[in-house]
């Protein structure tokens, strides 16, 4: 059992740090002849589980309430009573599942004005921060005291050599449009590591750049999905106040509320 332990506690330790959401299955209590003993463990995600809580129908049924606990994203205290499951060994297990979600990680492509303002507001909420640009000036730790990680590159580069958990979140605020398309067209083919990307930018900036991106190839469907120009509708255009409506906007997206945005609308939007 101790072999097994380590190897949940190695497993937790990667789901955590790739941003990985999933449920931890801990039995609190057993009764009875029950299989399951106290403190067996099991970690489900929606594609696999590593663990036991004892094994036959106690397993299955404990995978299919851990994977409940991940859509409704909350915890709970589950008391099975084992010949009620259908286990001729009778007893009870009292098993308490956990939803977890792993580390939120904000990757700000352009490390200027909107960035410095930004990233202290990201980092309070929970955000692990990686800044990338490729202005040496802008792109230490003196301007980017809030980040976790300051990358000092080309964007298409230093994008290719990052890997993205899937929990990751993304604000494009760099220098100029052609880099803004480049980061774009780079995001949108890994999109499935990403929550949520934003751009900002004016409206004619915004469609513009989204509208060249179209005609390279760039599914409509997946652009619809960028944020842009990011930000909710609350006023203000100093850096300070657009990175509050950046983060206004990315604290109601995390509590799925319908909030008035700048979102632009593309061919084939209304």
């Amino acid at each position: 059992m101790k072999g097994k332990l380590m190897d949940i506690n190695k497993k937790l330790a990667q789901f955590l740090e790739s941003g990985r959401e999933f449920a931890l299955a801990t039995v609190i209590e057993a009764t009875g002849s029950s299989p399951a003993r106290s403190g067996f463990k099991m970690i489900v995600s929606n594609e696999e589980f590593l663990g036991t809580v004892g094994g036959g129908t106690l397993e299955y049924k404990t995978v299919e309430a851990a994977r409940e606990t991940l859509k409704r994203k909350k915890n709970s205290l589950i008391a099975f009573d084992l010949k009620n499951i259908g286990m001729t060994c009778g007893g009870q297990a009292k098993i308490f599942f956990e939803y977890i979600q792993g580390e939120k990680r904000m990757y700000i492509f352009g490390g200027g004005h909107i960035c410095q303002a930004f990233s202290p507001i990201a980092a309070s909420l929970g955000f692990k921060i990686t800044v990338l640009d490729n202005r040496s000036d802008v792109a230490n730790k003196e301007k980017q005291p809030f980040a976790h990680e300051i990358v000092c590159e080309e964007f298409e580069s230093g994008i290719d050599k990052m890997k993205f958990g899937d929990n990751s979140f993304a604000l494009i605020a760099t220098n100029k449009h052609a880099y803004d398309g480049a980061v774009i067209k780079k995001l949108c083919e890994q999109e499935e590591k990403f929550r949520y990307i934003a751009m900002i930018g004016s409206k004619t900036k915004v469609k513009t750049c989204l509208e060249e991106l179209i005609d390279m190839g760039i599914k409509i469907e997946t652009l619809k999905k960028i944020y842009s120009p990011a930000g909710l509708k609350i006023g203000g255009d100093s850096p300070a106040e657009i990175a509050v409506a950046i983060a206004a906007e990315v604290i109601a997206f995390e509590h799925g509320k319908d909030v008035p945005n700048m979102k632009t609308n593309l061919v084939g939007e209304t």
